[in-house]
């Protein structure tokens, strides 16, 4: 776990100036200082080895949420008409663990600019 408290180096970076101000008042209101929220972020970062934020837009959520409604929709419909498949632990282990089934994620791409 990383000590939070321990303060041994300094970032700087560019922001817009409203968007700063805005932030500040937000984690004001949540008993927050801007270096504090900032080394959360960070800290989550780390401990969580993920960026903590969600880009989706509205309508992707949307059409997640019906992706998933229309499946379970149909997992049901076959459930009544007893067409349903059903898997032993075992099964479903291995289906996890073949490759046929696994997400590829791409790989972010962007450049680090240190000139700012």
């Amino acid at each position: 776990m990383i000590n939070m408290t321990e303060k041994n180096d300094r970032i700087a970076f560019r922001t817009n100036k409203d968007l700063k101000e805005r932030a500040t008042v937000i984690l004001a209101k949540n008993q927050l200082d801007l270096s504090t929220a900032l080394n959360m972020f960070l800290g989550k970062i780390v401990n969580d080895e993920t960026v903590p934020l969600d880009f989706r837009t509205d309508e992707q959520k949307a059409a997640e949420l019906a992706f998933i409604e229309k499946h379970l929709d149909a997992a049901i419909e076959r459930r009544k008409n007893g067409t349903a498949v059903y898997y032993t632990l075992e099964e479903l282990e291995q289906h996890l663990n073949d490759d046929l089934y696994k997400v590829a994620e791409p790989q972010a791409e962007y450049q680090v600019d240190d000139k700012d």
